[in-house]
């Protein structure tokens, strides 16, 4: 099989025989990023600047982008949320916003929406020595640093 682009949650949990609320409680903490995928929408490019939101660039989007921890935790307790705001995996610190014009609805986003990109999981392995449940056994996952350098 290729390698995946994202785990779901329920994914997550056997991979890494974790409890379920482990894994939303390292999502909610703000520790692992959830992201969900956008169908085509208008959205504008915002970043902060003190307590200003300030639009870069209104366009239409599709794809992945992160949920907010605090939206995360509204999604884990009720089963869904309507957002209208979501963070860029691909610009850092810009926030994707949908866009007034034209009118945007919110958009539902449901547990089983939630995913973690193999990126983010991986760094997160590394990080806190998680093991991986592979075939019913739990291996530790070895990677080799991009500096191949002696």
């Amino acid at each position: 099989m290729p390698e995946r682009e994202y785990f779901s949650l329920k994914s997550l949990e056997k991979r890494w025989a974790m409890p379920l609320e482990d894994i939303y409680y390292a999502i909610e903490s703000g520790l692992l990023r959830a992201c969900t995928y956008l169908e085509i929408s208008w959205m504008e490019f915002c970043y902060r600047e003190g307590q200003k939101l300030i639009v870069e660039i209104t366009t239409r989007c599709e794809g992945w982008a992160g949920v907010e921890p605090k939206d995360c935790r509204r999604i884990f307790s009720k089963g869904e949320r309507k957002l209208t705001s979501f963070i860029s995996v691909r610009h850092d610190g810009h926030i994707l916003r949908l866009s007034n014009e034209p009118p945007q609805r919110p958009i539902t986003v449901s547990i089983d929406d939630l995913t973690v990109l193999a990126d983010d999981c991986k760094a997160f392995e590394e990080l806190h020595k998680i093991d991986v449940c592979t075939n019913g056994k739990k291996i530790r996952l070895l990677r080799s640093t991009k500096d191949d350098s002696l």
